[in-house]
């Protein structure tokens, strides 16, 4: 469908190609590469087709357990990905509002157990996320207001770096998405904090 350069062509494209731990470590991103249509006029409907879905709001098509940090992240300009599934969002008057704090949502612990039930992986230290698999992720029901409360949790810890999960119940970063989850949906911090602790020591996720 599209091919990553250095340069630009006609259309002036770009996407977020890579996914992996040394690039990826944030609840931000930004574009990385350009991309060129594939010859063809198949091929180029196609890409035209999949521009047309990009968002600000990236999904990771793959997550090896023990040395993921990002499962959902945000680009201030809407795009594509290699390895990044766009979402869409149409709720609420502000659309980046609710893009930062589904990220928020899908990189705390409550989020991540989630996506990961939902993905139903045969073998749990490579999970990976088909489009069925994303479409069908539970969302959780988030007023304006609370969308805002997220969203500013977000820009808070947008630029810090996570650490592993095995690393989760003692990094600040996910601990701070946590209690952010847990006082805006008014669920237990200390029963979040437990399910941190017990993800983090998870043998896929420990890599055992």
């Amino acid at each position: 469908m599209f091919t990553k350069h250095e340069v630009a062509d006609a259309m002036g494209r770009r996407a977020l190609w890579h996914n992996d731990t040394d690039r990826i470590r944030s609840l931000i991103a930004h574009s990385d590469v350009y991309i060129h249509a594939k010859p063809g006029e198949r091929e180029l409907r196609l890409a035209d087709s999949y521009w047309s879905q990009r968002s600000g709001l990236l999904f990771c098509d793959k997550a090896r357990m023990n040395t993921v940090r990002i499962f959902a992240l945000w680009t201030p300009e809407k795009t594509i990905g290699s390895h990044w599934i766009p979402v869409g969002v149409t709720r609420g008057d502000d659309v980046s509002v609710h893009e930062k704090a589904l990220s928020l949502y899908y990189n705390s612990t409550l989020g991540i157990t989630s996506a990961v039930a939902c993905a139903a992986p045969n073998i749990l230290s490579r999970v990976n996320f088909s489009l069925d698999t994303i479409r069908n992720l539970p969302v959780p029901d988030l007023t304006d207001e609370q969308a805002r409360s997220l969203s500013n949790a977000f820009d808070a810890n947008a630029e810090a770096q996570l650490l592993p999960l095995a690393h989760a119940s003692n990094d600040p970063t996910r601990i701070a998405l946590d209690e952010a989850i847990a006082q805006t949906l008014e669920i237990s911090s200390d029963t979040v904090a437990q399910v941190r602790f017990e993800l983090s020591r998870e043998p896929s996720v420990q890599g055992k």
